[in-house]
């Protein structure tokens, strides 16, 4: 699950904030044995009212289970894979009213199989590949369709694509698609059409035709291999590498003249630009200009692409994590004195500092996994005993504390995670302990002070919840941006008075719509 969350408070309307008490509990030991666990590397899915999850009982392989948050609503969905045989499940998506993924059974090979949440439907959604596998992984929807990769041997190798039936499933293109999103109306993906360009940047428009190369940015064989693709300003921007410049700062609207490098940050080599993430209009990042990577902004332009502090000033302060909350953004860096730590930033040089020091010293706590949730930041830590903990934060030292478990011997349930992911009111994750294992747990809090409620924002938005189309009804012109959980602009929109949004082609979920001139935010349920 990406980490980057926005916050759904409204710090210009409150000033007020308070912590109350923080519960975590296990919600059900899934394997009995703690020298296994059940959980590990896991992605979580959320569907309806249920989490979908793959886990391991001890007694089956790995398999796909679904938990509605209790004990006894936790379950195993299907024995796909039987016996002890695992399902090694790929790729794990919402799309019309149905999860859809890759997993492993000893009858067809690894194909694409499709549940909406019980035993008897959870069922093989089509053989791509007979008497083989075909893997199905990468998927992403675009166009109100399924797209993702696979090997279906002589029925085509490549991206596949879906309308949700099962005649509807049918090779696209001989294309295998990497690092797939979408912006402005355009699936980009990253691939090696050929092997006469390379890794570069690909442009679809849903049809196989209109699925072209953008641009070969590192001409010839040699590949640019763009990566951390982001969408900020209807444009997308990321990182690849050129040949002649290194790894740099590029963007692109889907054509060739459209894709240029914004920046060469780095003259001597490469400035290596990841960690993106959308705040305040802007686009901010790690990069490194020759003294060490440090925190930067973009506004999409050359001049407007510059350094925001050199946190360490003698070498790399790696920001990362990078997490809006509360008007503000947050993330892990190294000052080169104290480790790697929390930080928080207004955008300036001078609103630049660190939050605590949560490991004592030089040490590093390597905090991971920042989590906006009922207006608070948690996250796991590493400490000066020699345990990673979960971390409740309101953004100030004094409200920066480690929650301290009450169904454990030890000291912390952050010893494994791999995420967290909300459901109705609560933040659940995969957590290890010694003595029982990697479980499924949940954390409970109330919301701080300083939430806005529908009758205080100066906008409305309706249906909420909603599975297809939003309205947003405001008393004068004003611009509107959705963003997603990873702080990613999904959709910008003008509207006055009065204004209609599709959202039927995102993923069912929480989103966040912000009024762009006040900043007041609204949570958008996706059903």
């Amino acid at each position: 699950m990406k980490k980057n969350l926005l916050t759904i408070g409204a710090a210009l309307l409150f000033t007020s904030i308070s912590l109350s008490q923080t519960v975590v509990e296990l919600v059900k030991d899934i394997n009995p044995n703690p020298s296994e666990g059940s959980l590990g590397e896991s992605t979580f899915v959320l569907f309806g009212n249920q989490i979908i999850f793959p886990a391991y009982d001890g007694t089956h392989g790995q398999e796909l289970w679904v938990s509605d948050g209790t004990a006894e609503g936790t379950k195993m969905l299907k024995d796909i894979n039987p016996g002890p045989n695992h399902i090694y499940l790929s790729g794990l998506i919402v799309y019309k009213d149905n999860v859809y993924f890759g997993a492993d059974n000893d009858t067809n090979g690894h194909e694409l199989w499709v549940s909406n949440g019980t035993e008897e439907s959870t069922i093989l959604f089509k053989d791509l590949n007979i008497g083989s596998s075909s893997y199905p992984h990468e998927f992403i929807i675009y166009n109100d369709e399924l797209f993702f990769n696979a090997d279906g041997g002589s029925n085509g190798e490549g991206t596949w694509v879906s309308n949700g039936t099962e005649n509807g499933t049918v090779f696209f293109k001989d294309i295998y698609s990497d690092n797939s999103i979408v912006c402005d109306g355009k699936l980009f993906m990253v691939s090696d059409y050929d092997g006469s360009t390379g890794y570069e940047l690909w442009v679809s428009d849903g049809t196989s035709e209109g699925t072209v190369l953008v641009k070969d940015i590192n001409s010839g064989i040699d590949d640019s291999n763009p990566t951390n693709l982001t969408v900020f300003n209807n444009k997308l921007f990321f990182s690849a590498d050129d040949g002649v410049n290194g790894r740099e700062l590029w963007a692109s609207n889907g054509t060739l003249t459209g894709t240029q490098m914004v920046k060469n940050i780095n003259l001597s080599g490469d400035s290596n630009p990841k960690e993106f993430t959308v705040f305040n209009g802007k686009l901010y990042f790690q990069a490194d200009d020759g003294s060490g990577t440090q925190l930067w902004v973009t506004d999409g332009t050359t001049d407007g692409t510059q350094l925001v502090k050199t946190i360490n000033p003698s070498g790399d302060s790696n920001p990362w994590e990078l997490t809006v909350y509360n008007e503000k953004l947050y993330f892990g860096a190294d000052d080169g004195t104290n480790g790697h730590e929390l930080w928080v930033s207004n955008g300036t040089e001078e609103g630049t500092e660190m939050v605590k020091d949560i490991n004592i010293g030089p040490s590093n706590s390597d905090l991971g996994l920042i989590t906006v949730y009922n207006n608070r930041l948690y996250f796991k830590a590493y400490t000066e005993d020699y345990n990673y903990k979960l971390y409740e934060s309101d953004g100030t030292e004094t409200g920066t504390v480690v929650i301290e478990p009450s169904n454990t011997t030890e000291a912390s349930p952050m010893k494994w995670t791999s995420g967290f992911i909300e459901l109705n009111g609560y933040l659940y994750f995969d957590a290890q302990f010694t003595d029982i294992g990697t479980e499924l747990y949940r954390l409970h809090s109330e919301p701080l002070v300083g939430l806005p409620t529908q009758e205080l924002l100066a906008f409305k938005a309706f249906p909420n919840p909603t599975n297809d189309k939003l309205t947003i009804s405001t008393e004068k012109e004003s611009q509107f941006t959705l963003y997603d959980l990873t702080g990613k602009a999904l959709k910008t929109v003008e509207v006055d008075q009065t204004k209609e949004i599709s959202i039927a082609d995102l993923n069912a979920g929480m989103y966040i719509l912000k009024e762009n001139t006040s900043g007041s935010h609204l949570k958008i349920v996706k059903k």
